[in-house]
């Protein structure tokens, strides 16, 4: 089966130069919006309850060393964007094969992005990731394209939730 992560090189989307973490739990990468040097990063947090289930976070990285989720300062590089940030997931899932992942958009035009970005993905391979929605009533099924999530979470075919 071919790996999602080989799949995705495969598809020759741009990304911008990603620097990790010694753990891999943190990923960043810089992009210039009108001469100006944005630092963006991508976050994987354990989540207390358990052992294997990851909290991703991307934002804007502020000078205070807080994550900004809600900033917009490269939309005219949104794919490139989209890109680098699933490079950085599915190299965390490729370090930590045994992990799920919980993301979800800080509003729901994000949200809605983001069902569009792995409706896309989804739907050209089949991926040795299952990903699973949050729907609006806070209950969890198998992603599909036509529903409404809050948030998502990816793991391991094999793994059961």
């Amino acid at each position: 089966m071919i790996r999602w992560f080989a799949y995705f090189c495969a598809m020759e989307k741009p990304v911008y130069p990603i620097t990790a973490s010694d753990q891999g739990l943190k990923y960043s990468f810089d992009i210039t919006n009108n001469e100006r040097v944005i630092v963006k990063v991508i976050t994987f947090t354990p989540v207390e309850a358990s052992f294997d289930l990851y909290e991703m976070v991307f934002g804007t990285l502020m000078p205070n060393g807080k994550v900004d989720v809600l900033t917009v300062d490269g939309d005219h590089h949104l794919e490139k964007i989209i890109s680098t940030v699933i490079s950085s997931l599915l190299q965390f899932l490729e370090l930590n094969p045994n992990t799920s992942v919980f993301f979800s958009g800080s509003t729901p035009a994000r949200n809605r992005l983001y069902r569009a970005v792995i409706t896309k993905v989804t739907s050209a391979t089949e991926l040795p990731y299952q990903i699973w929605g949050f729907t609006t009533e806070d209950n969890l099924e198998v992603f599909d394209k036509s529903h409404h999530y809050t948030g998502y979470i990816i793991h391991g075919k094999n793994e059961i939730l």
